[in-house]
């Protein structure tokens, strides 16, 4: 449809600016996203990490039992 509205050097020129618009807009992120986005975990860190939540749930499941009141038996 555009075709028809501009001559054959302003429509290779308008398909040169969409070709360079899309490449740059798949290439562009994959290198500048690399700087921007945290990497992940080694798989090291990421069980050092899962020990300590876990040991931190198990010490507040502590305190939580700890306020339970219990009767004492007779």
């Amino acid at each position: 449809m555009i075709i028809n509205n501009v001559s054959s050097a302003q429509f290779d020129m308008i398909v040169l600016a969409e070709m360079l618009v899309i490449i740059l807009s798949m290439v562009v992120p994959s290198i500048v996203f690399r700087f921007i986005l945290d990497h992940d975990m080694s798989r090291k860190e990421a069980g050092k990490q899962v020990q300590r939540l876990r040991q931190e749930m198990v010490k507040e499941g502590l305190k939580a039992v700890e306020k339970i009141y219990l009767p004492e038996k007779n």
